[in-house]
């Protein structure tokens, strides 16, 4: 029948789904670009034009002088600030290795390392273009040697002109430095004055893209709603937005995030800038004009969030920064509602099990148990069809050029054999955003990564074995897309044992299809986390001793 061919081509639609959801996904997107290389901002009209004229000192090529470096630490971060320009030039997550070799030193999330830098800075703007402003050159003077939880960073310049500035920088106990700069007018004259912050990535990061159901580049929860900007978009059109106050931006990978948290009312942009020899991608929010009076202190605080999209940290700082949805950094997906409760399962079985692949196995026998009910009435309305099978192939056959009559007939058989064509697929329909966000979850949590299972050393990366190697006998180098691992075969072994247990398509084309599904998502998902091959190999395990048992019990049941 029609309606059943265009059925299962949309199941096979959702399949693809499940391995390109990203190119289903709409992007927020604004008019506007910024640039702030060497502390210039050029802003096109857009909800800040009060700020189109501003400039944010002098043009200043940046000298290749030594810079004199603070060291920062706290329980989660470590890492350097340079005197020269005040950048977080260097910043590593302590408690995460870069690698699962025992060697492996700390993940660096921020380096100040020409062509391959990722740094957050701070500094002042202003529509008065004679003001002398720091720069990228500008040495800051501090009688401080380390910045510490107890111990914070105070810096000050003097423009000559009557301006001081000075800045505090402090970092909490974990993850978040929060940064303070006020700007004291000695001078005689009236100016105006905007603070920013910005995070700017030199260049894309190693394996950007890899992972396509998993958003990265810029990302922010303000205005009510979250705006995602993947890297490719910020280089086509900027995001704009003026009224960013208790909201939070930054830039995400798929494990780490660099945001900003502004406390005051700024204009947030999202960008790709020129002058750096690679593609330049950044986040910045700068505040609103400001009138600094003869004798008067202008002052803007912010915060930046430096470390690992952990669900507990992250609900922690939304709590203390009073903002929102600081979860949604994660990339949960469209099934918000569902995804973060199973983030919170996950966390607790972490906490009581050390073994993160037997949480998973644990996480998909509770989930085949809550919808052991519906696959009960799948695998039976499957059995049915597969029992009248041989009966509507002879109707097909009979009325093959009366497509009017095979429709009526075939109608008349399945209300005769009290039959639902669509009864085993609509209680997989059901289930279907439950799977996904099972998916999600695996494929993007950190406590996933690094974590061993047999053979498998991380189950946040692919199986690590070969079929086509002879599972590492053969020392060859393959690319990606032929590495196909044991895990993945068993994956594709299973999904075949479950479409010779289902009854077969009537349409010989759609057999062929059904015949080689199995050999094209093996090879499609043979690069995806273990984790979740993991998931669905064991998934598929349980429905086809559960399909086995219910075809068994109607067999004896029949008189």
């Amino acid at each position: 029948m029609n309606e059943n061919r265009n059925f299962i081509l949309a199941m096979l639609l959702m399949c693809g789904v499940l391995a390109g959801w990203q190119y289903l996904m709409p992007e927020q997107s604004a008019h506007t670009t910024k640039q702030t290389g060497n502390q210039q901002i050029a802003h096109q009209k857009d909800a800040a034009a009060p700020l189109a004229n501003f400039s944010v000192g002098m043009p200043a090529a940046v000298q290749d002088l030594p810079a004199e470096m603070v060291d920062f630490e706290s329980s989660e971060l470590s890492g350097k600030i340079s005197l020269k320009g005040i950048k977080i030039a260097d910043a590593k997550l302590k408690k995460h290795k870069e690698t699962i070799s025992k060697d492996s030193g700390p993940v660096v999330l921020l380096k100040d390392s020409g062509q391959e830098s990722y740094y957050a800075e701070a500094g002042w703007a202003s529509i008065d273009k004679h003001i002398k402003l720091p720069d990228e050159n500008t040495i800051w003077s501090t009688g401080n040697k380390k910045l510490s939880p107890s111990s914070p960073l105070i810096l000050t310049w003097d423009n000559g002109q009557g301006l001081v500035f000075k800045r505090t920088i402090e970092i909490d106990g974990k993850n978040l430095i929060t940064v303070k700069q006020d700007v004291l007018n000695n001078g005689s004259q009236s100016l105006k004055i905007s603070a920013y912050v910005l995070i700017r990535r030199v260049g894309l990061p190693e394996g950007a893209g890899r992972f396509a159901m998993i958003h990265e580049g810029g990302v922010g929860y303000f205005g009510g709603k979250l705006h995602e900007v993947a890297y490719d978009k910020m280089a086509k059109e900027a995001l704009s937005y003026h009224g960013f106050d208790g909201g939070w931006a930054g830039i995400t990978d798929k494990y780490w995030l660099s945001a900003i948290v502004s406390t005051s009312t700024s204009t947030i942009k999202f960008r790709e800038i020129s002058g750096y020899g690679k593609p330049t991608y950044q986040v910045d929010t700068l505040t609103d004009i400001s009138d600094l009076a003869p004798g008067g202190v202008v002052s803007s605080t912010s915060h930046i969030f430096l470390g690992a999209k952990d669900l507990d940290v992250l609900d922690g700082y939304e709590q203390k920064l009073g903002v929102k949805h600081f979860d949604l950094a994660i990339d949960f997906g469209w099934f918000y509602f569902i995804t973060r409760p199973l983030f919170l399962l996950l966390n607790w079985l972490g906490n009581n099990i050390a073994n993160m692949g037997l949480i998973i196995i644990i996480m998909t026998l509770l989930f085949k148990l809550i919808f052991f009910p519906l696959a009960n009435k799948s695998y039976r309305s499957m059995n049915k069809m597969r029992e009248i099978g041989p009966k509507l192939k002879s109707i097909q056959q009979l009325y093959a050029n009366d497509r009017a009559r095979l429709s009526q007939e075939t109608m008349n058989l399945y209300k005769k054999e009290k039959v639902n064509p669509l009864g085993g697929c609509l209680p997989q329909l059901i289930q279907f955003p439950i799977l996904f966000a099972l998916y999600k979850v695996f494929s993007i949590s950190i406590d996933m990564r690094h974590c061993r299972f047999l053979w498998i050393g991380d189950l946040s990366e692919a199986d690590p074995t070969s079929v086509l190697t002879l599972f590492g006998l053969i020392p060859i180098t393959l690319p990606d897309f032929l590495c196909v691992g044991a895990l993945p075969i068993l994956m594709g072994l299973t999904m075949l044992i479950q479409q010779k247990m289902g009854p077969a398509p009537a349409d010989p084309t759609q057999a062929k299809m059904f015949l080689i599904m199995p050999v094209v998502f093996t090879f499609m998902m043979a690069q995806f986390p273990a984790g979740v091959i993991l998931y669905w190999t064991l998934s598929n395990v349980l429905s086809i001793i559960q399909q086995w048992a219910i075809g068994k019990l109607s067999k004896t049941s029949k008189p």
